[in-house]
């Protein structure tokens, strides 16, 4: 992840902040998405949530974002 942000500690550390910010709310949504049958918009949430957890450097989290979608 740190790399994805030319080796800036601070620039990583605030990636990560908002990340979590961003996510924190996420399965809550899927389970809307999933409830409602929204499933363009169940795999929308997903993939980016994949991408973005594979771009920190979180590949765990990109693996569940994958299974998701």
């Amino acid at each position: 992840g740190l790399k994805y942000c030319a080796g800036r500690n601070d620039l990583y550390r605030s990636v990560l902040v908002q990340y979590a910010r961003d996510y924190a709310g996420l399965p809550d949504r899927l389970r809307g998405h999933l409830d409602r049958e929204e499933w363009a918009e169940l795999g929308i949430a997903a993939h980016s949530f994949k991408g973005l957890s594979e771009s920190i450097g979180a590949s765990e989290l990109a693996g569940i974002g994958a299974g998701i979608e």
